[in-house]
This record gives C-alpha cells, structure tokens and sequence, in this order.
C-alpha cells in the first residue's frame, strides 16, 4: 500500500463525497425496484444514511479546507437486477468501509475521527442490512 493514501487531501475528499451522492443513487434506485415493502423501507433508510453522509463529509470538507467543495455530477447506476443492484451496493460498501478504517488508523484530527468512525460503523451496517436483504429475496 501506498504510503500518503490515506491522507485526506482535498480531491480525495471530493471523491469521497461523490461516493456519497453515486450510493444514495443507488439506494434510490433500488427503492424504487424493491420486490416488496419491506426492501423499500430498508434501502430508504440506506439512502438517507448516504445523504446523511455526504452532508457530514461536506462539513468535514468545509471545517478543514475552509471552502465548500466542488459538485460533480452522478452518472445512474446500471444493474440488470435488484438482486445484482443489492450485491453491487454490498460490494462498495465492503470497500467503504476499508477506506475509512484505513483513513481512520492514518489520522490524528479527532473531528475527522469522529466523522470516520460514524461513517466506517454505518457502511459496516449497510452490508448487514444488505446481506438480509438478499436472503430474503432468495426464500
């Protein structure tokens, strides 16, 4: 591993935000596509988590460069199926989660702590969430 990946710069920031906006796309999508109510509910609430986080890594970004960080544009994601759209949300949220804890353990600012540690228990959560969600849809 390389050895200032982990450091917060502002372009990194910026992806991580994007990130942000790309996964409450996602979740949006797959509400609309939820075999049921129950799917609904949850990939709601896993959508407004990812809202909730690309606010607080907003935040971050301001508290730390001092300016608001630049918009991009989210492309929809493409999926054949709901169960194929669970997976891939599963996947990125398993390498969410490493990024975090791996910029976690490189940072010594405790208000980035506090921020990547809500941010790394909650992607930890969304697999669970989303794990269920494909064994119920496979009964």
């Amino acid at each position: 591993m390389e050895k200032n990946k982990y450091i917060l710069t502002p372009a990194l920031l910026c992806e991580l935000i994007n990130e942000k906006q790309e996964s409450a796309q996602l979740y949006q999508q797959l509400s609309e596509d939820s075999p049921d109510a129950q799917a609904r509910a949850i990939t709601e609430k896993l959508r407004d988590d990812e809202i909730r986080h690309y606010i607080l890594l907003t935040e971050l970004f301001t508290l730390l460069f001092r300016c608001k960080p630049k918009q991009m544009s989210v492309a929809r994601s493409v999926y054949t199926s709901f169960e194929s759209g669970l997976k891939y949300a599963i996947s990125r949220e398993l390498e969410s989660f490493t990024d975090y804890r791996n910029f976690y353990l490189s940072n010594k600012n405790q208000n980035v702590k506090e921020t990547l540690f809500e941010l790394m228990t909650d992607e930890f959560s969304h697999c669970a969430w989303g794990n269920m969600l494909l064994c119920c849809i496979k009964k």
